[in-house]
């Protein structure tokens, strides 16, 4: 297991043992193939993959849930320290039984913790959060989130990397984290506000109302949303999985707030839309999404995209999401 430096952090990274072939999909559900891109690109579809190398603790599950936000760590403990791992995790514990979670959960007694009914890492002698400085000590082998090159502290943030692997490459885990990707997906649709427009109506919408209405989310297929679309939202998902806040609001600033998805509900339309919502996500240095970055966000999007899109979507004239922006 090798040691891996990104910025400022370093930690571990275990690739995976289990192809996630079953949402390499032919499945006509937008949300089936949104969920297949942003997993290829988050863990290369492999369930199983486990990070500690980014600050965030250590980071699992198919789409790369992490345990804490490295931002928000400090001196005190923070209710927002945590990241969604631990809702994974939780949920986990709702499945029915399996050694592996039961393994889990006794190598995390051990360590004092517990995962609490709110979906939280707790104390157990007297039921307090978790710092996040504590967990990314206990996982990484440094509170700074830089895994020490040998000694103990390398060989505990190794053990964590292997219990996590363990548990998330337990088949009696897969249809749980697909269906939690999902769920992700519906859920911000439905309820995350267009906040950062700057018009009140926009900023009072939703993406389900100002994308897939008169469908819904869940429900819309490909033919019904059109390829081109398909593919751009496909996109905007797998972006906001990375960066929620700033993803939110290069849509709305830069696609909404230019009434690109006005009435767009047409083939002419819906490429238009497409094709800015892509560039947009493309023109930004913001988190390596730039197209010109190699091996950027952008190019690895388009690599996994061009396995299950139509070929002229990425090649030829009429291309909405070609190597060159």
């Amino acid at each position: 297991m090798k040691r891996v430096k990104f910025k400022k952090f370093a930690g571990v990274r275990i690739k995976g043992s289990s192809d996630s072939e079953l949402i390499k999909t032919k499945s006509i559900y937008h949300i089936d193939r949104a969920v297949w891109l942003t997993c290829m690109v988050e863990s290369g579809g492999k369930f199983g993959c486990v990070i500690s190398y980014d600050g965030t603790g250590i980071t699992a599950s198919l789409g790369q849930a992490i345990a804490v936000y490295p931002r928000n760590l400090g001196d005190e403990v923070k209710k927002n320290d945590q990241g969604p791992l631990w809702k994974v995790l939780k949920r986990i514990k709702n499945l029915p039984p399996m050694s592996d979670m039961t393994l889990f959960e006794n190598k995390l007694a051990n360590v004092g913790w517990y995962i609490s009914p709110d979906s939280k890492c707790r104390w157990i002698r007297n039921g307090k959060l978790v710092s996040g400085q504590a967990i990314r000590k206990e996982f990484t082998g440094s509170e700074d989130g830089v895994m020490p090159t040998k000694g103990k502290d390398r060989a505990r943030a190794q053990f964590w990397a292997e219990t996590f692997h363990d548990l998330f490459a337990n088949p009696d885990t897969f249809k749980l984290q697909l269906d939690l990707e999902k769920e992700h997906f519906v859920k911000r649709a439905e309820r995350a506000k267009l906040r950062f427009c700057r018009e009140e109506e926009y900023a009072g919408s939703t993406v389900q109302k100002v994308i897939y209405n008169p469908f819904h989310i869940s429900s819309i297929t490909s033919e019904q949303l059109g390829p081109e679309m398909d593919l751009a939202m496909s996109i905007y998902w797998s972006h906001s999985v990375n960066a929620p806040g700033y993803a939110l609001k290069r849509f709305c600033r830069h696609v909404v707030d230019k009434g690109f998805a006005d009435e767009w509900m047409n083939e002419a339309e819906g490429r238009k839309l497409a094709k800015k919502i892509i560039q947009k996500f493309g023109e930004t240095p913001f988190a390596r999404w730039s197209d010109d970055i190699k091996n950027g966000r952008y190019q690895r999007t388009r690599a996994h995209a061009m396995k299950l899109w139509p070929k002229e979507l990425f090649v030829g004239p009429d291309a909405i999401m070609p190597k060159d922006l």
